[in-house]
């Protein structure tokens, strides 16, 4: 259950030129809605905000490596009741690859392979709040194509899974997201200078948005 961070592993032409700005920074904002399935087929509805801060580095012409830092902002749990999610932290390393160049007549594909961990405290269905750690491996793919140099509309979609770690009924329990899955569409900007802005959302399995820019340096 990683925070949503955007297209932030690409590299700032997907055409296959090799260039000599080979670091990204960047910072992105957003959130997701999900459900968790605990044991004893008890759901819990999640929704959760950050913002965060990126930091890429181009391995080779088709490869890079993303660190990702955010803050959980807050959110809220609900099961029985309704609980408030506390501050917390999130952390992520991805690693992406493009399979596939983009050409004048055909789009670029890239691929992702993220490690995430999140802790915060969240508001069970006592009253009491208790330290909630979640942790996923995600696998992605994202389709897309550069019109008039500067907008980059594109599709992804995402497989995943990990534990989720919290107490229920003052019980230590152990579950996971029930969708495994989440896609969307989105869509990147590309400032002279190296800079772009991106926005994108996911309305399919886990909900989320995220927004942010980057700087190739």
């Amino acid at each position: 259950m990683s925070p949503p961070v955007g297209p932030t592993g690409l590299p700032y032409d997907c055409d296959g030129a090799d260039t000599p700005s080979k670091w990204r920074a960047g910072a992105t904002g957003g959130g997701f809605d999900t459900t968790v399935e605990f044991q004893g087929d008890r759901r819990v509805d999640v929704r959760q905000a950050s913002v965060g801060a990126v930091l890429g580095r181009q391995l080779a012409v088709r490869s890079s490596l993303t660190v990702a830092v955010s803050a959980i902002l807050g959110g809220t749990v609900e099961s029985t009741q309704k609980g408030d999610v506390g501050t917390g932290v999130t952390g992520s390393v991805s690693w992406t690859y493009l399979p596939l160049f983009e050409s004048e007549s055909r789009p670029f594909i890239a691929t992702s392979l993220t490690f995430g961990a999140a802790t915060t405290t969240a508001e069970s269905d006592d009253g009491a709040s208790y330290r909630w750690s979640a942790f996923d491996l995600r696998l992605g793919v994202m389709v897309g194509k550069t019109f008039f140099n500067h907008l980059v509309p594109f599709v992804t979609g995402r497989v995943f899974g990990g534990p989720v770690m919290w107490h229920l009924g003052g019980d230590a329990v152990t579950g996971s997201d029930t969708h495994h899955y989440t896609a969307g569409a989105g869509l990147t900007f590309r400032v002279p200078g190296k800079f772009s802005l991106f926005a994108e959302a996911d309305p399919i399995g886990e909900r989320s948005v995220s927004v942010g820019g980057n700087i190739t340096f």
